[in-house]
């Protein structure tokens, strides 16, 4: 298969896709990822990329725009507008917002035969941007010990139609058994250093899950039918 992640960071997506002998094509905007493509996505069209690929279908496209600005954290920073208005007020949130809708426009150009958008379960979802409703994962059930509820977008023509999801997980509360499922992850309340707020760097707190993507790889493998 041909594979394309954008904002690969430290390609946490596209990785077992490596591993399992496909071709992977990478780009993202920090030169120190060492992507096929280092550039700020908003300058590069879909018919850059097709011509990087010599005009092939990409097989599977994995996006993850940048989920700074969409953080529930950080709503009283980037969001105005009153109770569930979600109106940018930063210029940062404005160009989250514009990044996810130029990856769906790349998405549209380049036709992937599967194709998803991931951001954490944030703001965006209320948004309306991308048309279709996520599904939402626990990294704790891909064998990690945060719990990050997390939104996949099918975009495009959508997962790999092999794929599941695990079942979701909910926060820790009182009175839940030591044999629940949410014992499974470190509970962490808003500004603790446990859980996903305490991994240090962006490009750490953002990492896909080997398993989640393993899954998904094994899933598009399943999927697909050569052309």
């Amino acid at each position: 298969m041909l594979v394309v992640e954008l904002f690969a960071g430290l390609k946490g997506w596209s990785n077992p896709f490596v591993e399992r002998g496909h071709e992977v094509w990478t780009t993202d905007v920090n030169p120190l990822f060492g992507c096929d493509l280092t550039a700020d996505i908003l300058g590069v069209s879909a018919g850059q990329i097709a011509g990087a690929l010599g005009g092939r279908r990409i097989d599977f496209l994995l996006a993850s725009p940048p989920c700074e600005s969409f953080s529930v954290a950080s709503i009283g920073t980037h969001w105005a507008g009153g109770k569930r208005a979600y109106e940018p007020r930063t210029e940062a949130a404005r160009t989250a917002i514009e990044l996810v809708r130029h990856t769906l426009r790349l998405v549209d150009g380049l036709h992937p035969r599967f194709a998803l958008i991931e951001n954490p379960r944030d703001v965006l979802r209320k948004l309306g941007v991308i048309p279709s409703p996520p599904t939402t994962v626990w990294f704790c059930h891909y064998g990690v010990s945060h719990a990050k509820p997390t939104d996949l977008y099918p975009v495009g023509n959508g997962f790999p139609p092999a794929w599941e999801a695990e079942p979701q997980c909910h926060n820790q509360r009182a009175g839940h058994g030591l044999d629940c499922c949410c014992r499974d992850h470190e509970s962490a309340r808003r500004g603790a250093k446990t859980g996903t707020q305490g991994i240090k760097g962006y490009a750490l707190r953002s990492l896909i899950p080997p398993a989640l993507a393993t899954s998904m790889c094994l899933a598009a493998e399943a999927s697909f039918i050569p052309a």
